[in-house]
């Protein structure tokens, strides 16, 4: 069995934990099914688990508990967001103050200009390889050689 203290309301048929994690440094939450669910035992964050019974429902798979102030430690619900995954990325990419480079190229089997985003880019040139608009004239082009 789990060690950590007893939660008074888990999810309908569990058993749930609060368990400190000491390489992260922040609480998460053991869930164990009780006798005769059919369930299986799953960990979440604390954070997950707090704005899961604020809303009345488990999070789904696409959704991401965001900390408003950064603070991973800070798991009061007024502190807690939910976002996408994309949106997730957007504001990690915005906080680090780093930006996606994007480069205009010129399509060299319908000769019309797009955008990319570098990396992408650098890759192919790098091994002899010309970057399409699109995986027709990509194939097309490919296939003139």
């Amino acid at each position: 069995m789990a060690k950590g203290k007893i939660l008074k309301k888990p999810f309908v048929g569990y058993v749930g934990y609060k368990i400190w994690h000491k390489k992260e440094g922040r609480y998460y939450v053991c869930l164990v099914p009780r006798v005769g669910y059919e369930l299986k035992r799953t960990t979440i964050t604390l954070a997950k688990y707090r704005l899961s019974r604020k809303l009345g429902r488990r999070l789904s798979h696409h959704e991401q508990v965001d900390h408003k102030d950064e603070d991973r430690t800070n798991d009061r619900t007024s502190n807690l967001q939910i976002l996408t995954n994309k949106q997730n990325c957007r504001k990690q990419v915005l906080l680090s103050g780093k930006t996606e480079r994007v480069v205009r190229l010129k399509c060299p089997n319908c000769g019309s200009s797009f955008r990319r985003r570098q990396h992408l880019v650098k890759y192919k040139i790098e091994h002899g390889h010309k970057p399409c608009c699109s995986r027709k004239c990509g194939g097309q082009w490919s296939h003139r050689c």
